[in-house]
């Protein structure tokens, strides 16, 4: 008798079907490798040490170069001249100090110029990294008018340093020098790396009456970290931090001239000036901390939810 086939079901019920296992859907986890951040943390931290290393070198050891010092011949014959704003109104010892403050303030402020503008360069690099920064800008262009407003600010910085009870007569030199130093310090890098706002509401009319999406941002992003000091990110704390600290350094340097003892440092503008920049230096070490505990923060919680994942796996 001949054998009938087999139907579907019997063979899907067959022994030799039914005791291969099914394929095992469980996948073993890709070890986690290290979070990555479009901010520099690590590089940041060690440029910020030999940023502010450079800066205390600038104040303490540039200024003991004999070269525009008062025995420097050079100068020598500018002691008695009265045409002359920073020797006017000065009498033996006191031109030798006047001229003395001159030249550590014309040392000091060519140190920062150049630390600046290097500093203001790496700055850009990491907002270019981190999408802080508009890649389509011209470095050519952003650098002439990061040039214009620090110089616009060096005027605007003047006039508010005359108010204040800066000498409006004498002394002219030395103010100038003060308000460029202050300037480089708190203008510079940040419109290097964010690009200048336009002030259009001034008196410029914006193309075809309508201002740019970027532009407003732009505006609104200078008012909220210079003017409402409210940072949200690592690059805003570096450019924010030092910006405060600078200005509350110079003022800060302003109450021991009060004093009016016969000492060389207490002459005008020795002390805003170094305390500016002992403010500047602090403002970016508080900003070096506070990038720190929210890197760390950030690997943490990075951390801890790999162990979860590994657990519950």
């Amino acid at each position: 008798m001949a054998r009938k086939p087999k139907s579907k079901a019997q063979v899907q019920a067959s022994p030799s079907t039914a005791s291969i296992p099914p394929a095992s859907t469980h996948v073993t986890p890709a070890p986690t490798s290290a979070p990555s951040f479009p901010f520099p943390y690590t590089s940041y931290a060690s440029l910020v040490g030999i940023h502010t290393s450079l800066l205390t070198f600038t104040l303490l050891f540039l200024p003991r170069t004999s070269l525009f010092l008062p025995s420097n011949p050079l100068i020598e014959g500018l002691r008695f001249s009265p045409n002359l704003s920073f020797a006017a109104g000065f009498e033996g010892g006191q031109t030798e100090v006047a001229l003395g403050a001159l030249g550590k303030t014309g040392w000091i402020s060519l140190g920062v110029v150049v630390l600046q503008v290097w500093w203001a360069g790496k700055v850009r690099g990491w907002a270019r990294l981190s999408g802080g920064g508009d890649r389509n800008r011209s470095d050519d262009s952003d650098l002439l008018n990061a040039y214009l407003s620090t110089f616009v600010t060096c005027l605007i910085i003047y006039v508010s340093l005359v108010l204040f009870g800066a000498p409006l007569t004498s002394h002219i030199t030395h103010t100038t020098l003060l308000s460029l130093t202050l300037s480089f310090l708190t203008t510079f890098p940040p419109a290097y790396t964010l690009g200048f706002p336009p002030f259009s509401f001034f008196n410029a009319t914006p193309k075809n009456g309508v201002q740019s999406g970027r532009e407003v941002l732009n505006r609104f992003t200078w008012v909220r970290l210079f003017v409402e000091f409210m940072p949200k990110t690592p690059l805003e704390r570096t450019l924010t931090y030092p910006f405060i600290g600078t200005f509350i350094g110079c003022w800060l340097g302003a109450i021991p001239m009060g004093l009016d003892w016969e000492r060389d440092w207490l002459v005008w503008p020795i002390p805003p000036l170094y305390t500016s920049i002992m403010g500047y230096i602090i403002g970016s070490l508080s900003a070096v901390v506070i990038n720190s505990l929210e890197y760390l923060a950030i690997v943490g919680r990075v951390q801890e939810q790999s162990d979860e994942g590994k657990v519950g796996s």
